[in-house]
């Protein structure tokens, strides 16, 4: 919608800057809108214009006056980092340690690998890292020591633990409540994702 009005007021070369912008808040008469550049931020909040036609078409849409933001997504993330942290801790068990961790011939290779994910986060050789195998050879204890590790050796890192259940009930939460983006948001406010299935 919003490009046909750029188009009918003659903006048309205005478009682009859209394409990556999001929508992460919606309330009952405001919204924000995030990107990923300041570049982005600037063109469309500088030109009043701009400005008017996002909020009319918002206003259209929604049969209500509405006053829209745009800020890049990275001062969306640090506003909104407490809340943000107070709704997802880490949930890490802190007694499954690499320390403690029973090693041997059937996960020898799956520890190896988590410690050297642990070592050296985010890394291309292991990200993804995915562990497959029978129950009880270790696979949620290898995940708990690789965020523990993360923990106690880059504390300025974020880890979040959160099981396949917890996921899927969240976002169908998030879904329903029409907070989905919010729930985004929140996880990809995490450097370390360990999904347990």
């Amino acid at each position: 919608i919003i490009n046909e009005k750029l188009i009918e007021n003659k903006h048309k070369d205005l478009i682009n800057y859209f394409v990556d912008t999001q929508l992460v808040k919606l309330e009952e008469n405001n919204a924000v809108i995030t990107t990923p550049f300041e570049i982005t931020k600037l063109v469309l909040t500088s030109n009043s214009d701009i400005v008017k036609i996002i909020n009319d078409t918002f206003s259209d849409f929604f049969k209500r006056d509405y006053k829209c933001s745009i800020i890049t997504t990275n001062d969306y993330l640090k506003e909104n980092s407490e809340m943000i942290e107070k709704e997802l801790n880490d949930n890490l068990m802190s007694d499954f340690t690499f320390e403690n961790f029973v090693e041997g011939p059937s996960n020898r290779e799956a520890k190896t690998a988590a410690l050297a994910c642990a070592i050296k986060p985010g890394q291309k050789a292991y990200n993804p890292l995915f562990i497959y195998g029978d129950s009880g050879l270790g696979k949620t204890h290898l995940l708990n020591a690789i965020g523990n590790y993360i923990k106690e050796n880059n504390s300025e890192m974020k880890v979040l633990y959160i099981s396949s259940m917890t996921f899927v009930n969240d976002a169908v939460k998030a879904i329903k409540e029409k907070t989905i983006d919010e729930y985004k948001n929140q996880l990809n406010s995490f450097d370390v994702l360990l999904f347990d299935d």
